[in-house]
C-alpha cells in the first residue's frame, strides 16, 4: 500500500488503453442510375502514444486518417480498462476541454460499466457549448472495483476540426485529510476539495489531411497541468 508522508494511504489506480473505434452510418455505394450495394463509410485509424507528464501516465490518442464519406451521425469511441487496486478512495471521473473551444458543438459521453452497477460514474451525452467545460462525475470506489470506460465522441455535423482541439478524461483522487475527507463524504459535496491526477487520455478527434485543416494556435495542454493538486470545480 502506498502512503503520504503522514501516513494516510495514497490510491494506485491502474488504466490501461484497450482500444479505438469508429461507428458510421451505412452509405449506399450508387454508380449512375444504379444502386450496387450498402457498404459502410471509410474509417482507417488512429495514432497512440503512451507517455509520462510530471509522473502521470497519459495515453494520446489521435484520429490519424480522413473519414470519407462524412456520414451522420459519426460517433468515435475509446476504451480504457481500470482498476482500482488496493486503497478504496474517493475518486473523479472527469473530461475536460481546450481553452480555445476548438470542439464547441460538438458532444461526448464517458460510459462506465462497473462490477459495482450501483455506484453511477457515467457521464452522459454532453454537448460542449464553452471553452474550458469541465464535467466530473465522483465515486467512493472499493478496492476491487473494476470497470471499462469507453468515451464516446459525436461531430454533430461539423465538417472540420482544429489540429489542436482536444478533450480529456483524467482519473483523480481526492487529497483529503481524514476529518475533511468523512466531512466531504457525509455531505456528499466535494466541491472546492483538492484532488490529484493518476491517469490522463487526451483526445484530438481531427485528423490532418483535409485542404481545411487549421490550428487555432496555443491551444495545446499546458506541459506542467498535472503538477501539484487540483481543486474540483463542479460535482
Amino acid at each position: 500500500m502506498n502512503t503520504h508522508a503522514d501516513n494516510t494511504p495514497v490510491p494506485r489506480p491502474t488504466c490501461s488503453y484497450e482500444g479505438s473505434y469508429l461507428t458510421l452510418v451505412d452509405a449506399g455505394l450508387q454508380i449512375g442510375p444504379f444502386s450496387l450495394e450498402t457498404r459502410p463509410g471509410l474509417a482507417l485509424g488512429y495514432a497512440v502514444n503512451h507517455s509520462v507528464t510530471d509522473a502521470v501516465p497519459v495515453t494520446t490518442v489521435r484520429t490519424a486518417a480522413r473519414r470519407q464519406p462524412n456520414p451522420d451521425p459519426e460517433t468515435s469511441m475509446i476504451a480504457l480498462g481500470y482498476t482500482q487496486n488496493d486503497v478504496a478512495w474517493d475518486m473523479a471521473f472527469t473530461v475536460l476541454t481546450d481553452a480555445l473551444g476548438g470542439l464547441v458543438g460538438t458532444s461526448f459521453a464517458l460510459d462506465v460499466d462497473s462490477n459495482y452497477p450501483t455506484i453511477p460514474m457515467s457521464i452522459a451525452r454532453t454537448t460542449i457549448n464553452q471553452p474550458k467545460l469541465v464535467v466530473q462525475t465522483s465515486g467512493l470506489l472499493p478496492t476491487d472495483y473494476r470497470a471499462q470506460l469507453r468515451l464516446r465522441f459525436w461531430v454533430n455535423e461539423i465538417e472540420t476540426l482544429p489540429l489542436d482541439a482536444w478533450l480529456a478524461v483524467q482519473i483523480n483522487y481526492f487529497k483529503l485529510d481524514p476529518p475533511a475527507l468523512a466531512a466531504a463524504r457525509a455531505a456528499q459535496d466535494f466541491s472546492g476539495q483538492p484532488y490529484v491526477t493518476t491517469h490522463e487520455l487526451l483526445y484530438y478527434p481531427a485528423h490532418g489531411d483535409t485542404p481545411n485543416s487549421r490550428m487555432l494556435g496555443g491551444n495545446y495542454p499546458a506541459v506542467d497541468r498535472h503538477r501539484g493538486p487540483k481543486v474540483l470545480l463542479q460535482r
